[in-house]
C-alpha cells in the first residue's frame, strides 16, 4: 500500500534502501552487477549469438559434428535460465529451441541408444533433470511418452547403501547428477545419499569420475553436497574440497587441466558455480590472484566469433562458462527451486508475533503464501501467526485510509475469515463510510491507490463498489493511458497495473478500450531486459498481466527475455528479492510481491468456500483412482474418519483394512491396501495407522492397493493437483503438513491429474504378520525425515553516524514532497 509521504514510488523506497542497506555483502549483488553490467552483457550476448550459429534446425545444438548433442543442448538450457533469458533466445530457424530438442530427444539420449550398450543411465537422468527443472518444464510427465524422471531416479536408489545407480567411490558421477537432478527439482535427497558421496572424497579433498577427472568432477560434487541442504561452507567436506579448488587455481585465476594448455573454460565455470553457492564472488580475495581471478580468466578465453574456451572451445565450452559466469548455481535455476528459496527466506524472517513487521508488509507475504496454495494461518512462530498478527496490527493501520482498508480486507479474506466480521469490526462499512457521494471518491479523488484498493477491498469482501468511485478511477487515466499515484506525479506501472485490476473486479471487459489503453502504456514502459526497471514494479505489471490472462511469450523481448526472466533476476542466493541492485537490501515487500506474481496472483481474489476440506484418493493398482472431498465437521479428524465421510465401501476386521471398493487380496496372493499422505511434492508412507493418523483441512490421503513383497512399497499412481481436487477450490495446504512446492503448485494448469507411476521418497518393510490385510492402526513403514528451512543470512547494521545523515536527507526529500503534493492540490 501507498501512503501519502509515498508519493512517488521510486524516493519513497530509495529512502528506505538508503537507510536500511547493509554493509557489503557475499549476498548483496549477482556477479554480473560486480563486474560492471555493460562489460558483463557483451561478454554474454557475445557467447550466445555463437551459440545461434551452432544450432541446428531441429533446435538442437552442436558439438563434435554437425548432428545435435544432447549433452551441448541442455548445457544451453542451464546458460539461458543462468542468464536470465527464455529459451526462445536460441530458436532455429523452424522455430524450435533447444528444449524443444530435448523434449523429442531426451528419453533416448537418457537410455543411451546411441551407444552399443543400451541402458539407463542414472548421470543422464540427472543432467536432463536439471535442464527440465531449469526451463520449468515437468520432471514427473516429461516428453510424449509423459516419464516420470524422479521416479527413475528413485527407483534406482539403495536406501541400504545411500547409492544411487552404479556409483562407486572410484567414479562418483552417478551420485552426483542424481542428486543435483533431484534438488533442481525441490525433491528431497536422503541423508544417506549425501553422506555416502562426502565419504566418497579423497584425503586431498577431491573426487573422482573413474578416469581421473578431478578438477571436473570436483567441483559438481561440491555443488551436490550443498544443493542437498545438508553440508554447507562450514562443514569438513566442503572445506577440504575447497582447498583443492584453491590448490589447484592457476595465477591467471581459472584451472587448468593436465591436457590443457590454458585455462579451461568447463572447470572454470564450474568452479564458479561453486564459489556463487558459497555466497561468495570471484574478485574476492579468496579467488583474485596476481593475474586475474576466475571471472577474467573465462573472460579471457572468449574469442571474436563469441565462443569461450581454449584449446578445445567449441559449444560445450561456451555454455559451460556462461553458466559458470552467471553467478547462479544449476540447482537453483528453475522457478520452483527459486519460490522455495524465497518461501524459506520469508518463513525464517516472520517474527514472534507471527507477521512480517507491519501490518501491510504482513497482508503482502498473507497473499503470496495463499498464491502458493497454503492456508496463511498454518504458519507460525512461537504460536502465533498471521491472522494474529493482523488482528493485533489491524486497527492502526486501517486508520491510514482507505487504501489501506481495502489491503485490510484483502489480508483477511485469504486468510478465509469474514471482512464483514473480523476482530470485532465490519471492514466492508468501514471502507465505505470514507465514500464521499459528493467527491465520488475515496479518501483523496485524485489519487488511484485511494480508489483502486478501495474497489478491490470491496469485491473481496462480496460488495458492490460505488459507480461513482469506479467512474472516478477511471476518469484519473492519463493521455499515454496510464495512471499517476496521486495528481501531478506522473503515469507509474504499478498504478497502471493496480487501476487495471480494480476496474476488471468491478466488471471492465479486458476489451474495453480504457483496458487496451492501459495495457498498450504497460508495453512503452518496457525495458529491454523484459522488465520494470526494478523488482517491485515488474511484479505489479505482472500482477496485471496475470488478471488478464497474457501469455508472456507476447511480451517477449528482442533480447529474450520477458516480464518473469526480468523479475526471477533480482534474487538473492538467501532467497530473498531486492528491490534493485543499486540498492541490494534483503526486501521483504520485494519478496512477497514477487512470489505472488509468480505464482500467477493478483489483488482481484477468487470467491472461494472456506469450508474446512481434506481430500482422498482410491488408487487400486490396476483401474481408474477415485477421489473425495470431505468437510470436516471438527478441527481434525483420523484418517479412518475421513475414509468413513468418504462414501467409499470399505470393510475392516480386528483393526485391519482388507476391502475397499469391494478389492481385496486373493488367497495366496500378497496384495494389501496401503496407507498414504501427500507432503506437498511427493507420497509419504504412514508411519502411523488410520485410526491414529490426524487429518488437518487440506490434507490429502491415499490408500494404494499394493504388494508387500516389493520394497520400498510402491506409492499410489496418481499425483494429485490441488487445484482439480475439490470443486470449491479451497484445498489449501497445511504448511505443517504439506511444507513442499512442487511443479503443480506452480503450473496447475498444465500438470496432469493422473501421472505413473510418482515417485516416493519415503522407504518401506513389508508388513509384520500381514496375511490377507494390512491394518488400519499401524503401520511398519517411516516418513521420510523433513529438512527445515535454512535461516536467511542476516545483514550487519550500518554504523550509526550514516543512519543519521541518511535520516535527515530523507526528512528533507519528505518535506519537499509534502510541499510539492499540497501545491499540486491547490
Amino acid at each position: 500500500m501507498k501512503s501519502p509521504v509515498r508519493s512517488i514510488p521510486i524516493v519513497f523506497i530509495l529512502i528506505i534502501g538508503l537507510l536500511a542497506r547493509p554493509i557489503e555483502s557475499a549476498f548483496a549483488t549477482p556477479l554480473q552487477s560486480d563486474l560492471g553490467q555493460t562489460a558483463a552483457d557483451q561478454v554474454i550476448n557475445s557467447a550466445f549469438d555463437y551459440l545461434a550459429t551452432q544450432q541446428n534446425p531441429d533446435g538442437g545444438l552442436r558439438w563434435l559434428d554437425e548432428t545435435s548433442s544432447a549433452a551441448v543442448t541442455l548445457r544451453a538450457v542451464l546458460a539461458l535460465a543462468a542468464n536470465h533469458f527464455s529459451q526462445d533466445r536460441l530458436q532455429s530457424e523452424e522455430g524450435l529451441n533447444p528444449m524443444d530438442y530435448l523434449e523429442a530427444e531426451g528419453i533416448q539420449w537418457i537410455y543411451q541408444e546411441e551407444t552399443e550398450t543400451p541402458g539407463l543411465s542414472i548421470a543422464r537422468t540427472g543432467q536432463l533433470l536439471a535442464a527440465i527443472a531449469a526451463a520449468n518444464r515437468d520432471p514427473q510427465q516429461f516428453g510424449d511418452q509423459g516419464l516420470n524422471l524422479i521416479y527413475l531416479l528413485n527407483e534406482n536408489y539403495d536406501p541400504n547403501t545411500g547409492i544411487y545407480g552404479a556409483a562407486t567411490s572410484d567414479n562418483v558421477t552417478d551420485q552426483i547428477w542424481a542428486i543435483l537432478g533431484l534438488t533442481a527439482n525441490n525433491f528431497d535427497v536422503p541423508q544417506e545419499a549425501a553422506d555416502w558421496l562426502a565419504a566418497a572424497q579423497g584425503e586431498d579433498g577431491a573426487w573422482n569420475d573413474g578416469y581421473g577427472s578431478y578438477l571436473d568432477t570436483t567441483p559438481l560434487a561440491l555443488l551436490a553436497l550443498l544443493a542437498s541442504g545438508q553440508y554447507d561452507s562450514n562443514s569438513d567436506a566442503i572445506e577440504v574440497g575447497i582447498a583443492f579448488m584453491v590448490e589447484n587455481q592457476e595465477q591467471s585465476g581459472g584451472w587448468q587441466s593436465e591436457w590443457d594448455t590454458t585455462t579451461n573454460a568447463s572447470i572454470t565455470g564450474a568452479m564458479l558455480q561453486v564459489i556463487s553457492a558459497l555466497g561468495d564472488v570471484p574478485m574476492s580475495g579468496n579467488w583474485q590472484l596476481e593475474a586475474g581471478n576466475p571471472y577474467s580468466a573465462i573472460q579471457a578465453l572468449q574469442q571474436e566469433s563469441g565462443v569461450i574456451g581454449g584449446d578445445y572451445a567449441n559449444a560445450y565450452s561456451t555454455a559451460d562458462a556462461l553458466l559458470g559466469v552467471s553467478g547462479q548455481p544449476l540447482f537453483r535455476l528453475g522457478d520452483l527451486a527459486q519460490a522455495s528459496n524465497a518461501f524459506d527466506y520469508l518463513f525464517a524472517a516472520q517474527d514472534s508475533a507471527g507477521g512480517w513487521d507491519a501490518a501491510g508488509q504482513t497482508i503482502d507475504v498473507i497473499l503470496a503464501i495463499a498464491a502458493a496454495g497454503w492456508q496463511p494461518a498454518s504458519l507460525q512462530s512461537e504460536g502465533n501467526t498471521p491472522l494474529n498478527a493482523l488482528e493485533a496490527g489491524l486497527d492502526a493501520y486501517i486508520e491510514a485510509g482507505p487504501d489501506a482498508i481495502g489491503k485490510a480486507i484483502l489480508g483477511v479474506a485469504a486468510l478465509g475469515q469474514d471482512p464483514a466480521d473480523f476482530n470485532g469490526l465490519n471492514l466492508s462499512d468501514i471502507l465505505l463510510d470514507e465514500y464521499d457521494e459528493t467527491a465520488l471518491a475515496f479518501g483523496d479523488p485524485g489519487n488511484t491507490w485511494h480508489q483502486a484498493l478501495a474497489i478491490l477491498g470491496l469485491a473481496a469482501a462480496g460488495s458492490e463498489a460505488p459507480e461513482g468511485a469506479v467512474a472516478t478511477l477511471a476518469g484519473l487515466q492519463q493521455a499515454d493511458g496510464g495512471w499517476e499515484y496521486a495528481t501531478g506525479f506522473g503515469s507509474w506501472p504499478d498504478s497502471t497495473s493496480l487501476a487495471i485490476q480494480a476496474l476488471l473486479a468491478a466488471g471492465y471487459d479486458p476489451a474495453d478500450s480504457v483496458i487496451a489503453d492501459a495495457v498498450a502504456y504497460i508495453q512503452s514502459t518496457q525495458t529491454e531486459d523484459g522488465g520494470w526497471g526494478d523488482s517491485s514494479t515488474t511484479a505489479y505489471a505482472l500482477m496485471a498481466l496475470n488478471a488478464l490472462n497474457e501469455p508472456l511469450t507476447d511480451w517477449q523481448t528482442a533480447s529474450g527475455t520477458d516480464p518473469l526472466t526480468s523479475l526471477m533476476s533480482y534474487q538473492k542466493a538467501n532467497g530473498s528479492f531486492v528491490y534493485s541492485w543499486e540498492y541490494a537490501d534483503d526486501s521483504v515487500m520485494a519478496t512477497a510481491s514477487a512470489l505472488l506474481a509468480l505464482f500467477g496472483g493478483d489483488y482481484i481474489l477468487p470467491r472461494t468456500n472456506h469450508t474446512p476440506t481434506a481430500a482422498l484418493l482410491i488408487d487400486p493398482g490396476e483401474g481408474e483412482t477415485q477421489t473425495a472431498c470431505v468437510p470436516l465437521a471438527t478441527e481434525t479428524i483420523s484418517g479412518l474418519e475421513l475414509l468413513d465421510a468418504s462414501g467409499f465401501e470399505y470393510d475392516s476386521q480386528e483393526g485391519y483394512i482388507n476391502s475397499i471398493l469391494g478389492i481385496s487380496n486373493p488367497d495366496g496372493e500378497t496384495n494389501y491396501w496401503s496407507y498414504w499422505a501427500w507432503n506437498g511434492r511427493e507420497w509419504v508412507f504412514q508411519s502411523a495407522g488410520a485410526n491414529d493418523s490426524i487429518v488437518h483441512p487440506g490434507t490429502v490421503e491415499a490408500w494404494h492397493f499394493t504388494s508387500w513383497e516389493v520394497y520400498p512399497s510402491l506409492p499410489p499412481d496418481t499425483l494429485p493437483v490441488m487445484a482439480t481436487l475439490c470443486d470449491s477450490g479451497s484445498l489449501l495446504k497445511d504448511y505443517n503438513v504439506e511444507p513442499y512446492l512442487s511443479y503443480a503448485d506452480l503450473y496447475q494448469g498444465e500438470a496432469a491429474a493422473e501421472m505413473a507411476p510418482p515417485a516416493s521418497g519415503a522407504t518401506a518393510e513389508a508388513p509384520q504378520d500381514a496375511t490377507e490385510s494390512a491394518p488400519a492402526a499401524s503401520a511398519t513403514e517411516e516418513a521420510p525425515t523433513q529438512v527445515s528451512p535454512t535461516p536467511a543470512a542476516e545483514a550487519e547494521p550500518l554504523p550509526l553516524a550514516p543512519i543519521i545523515i541518511l535520516g535527515v536527507l530523507a526528512v528533507v526529500i519528505v518535506v519537499v514532497i509534502l510541499m510539492i503534493n499540497k501545491k499540486n492540490s491547490q
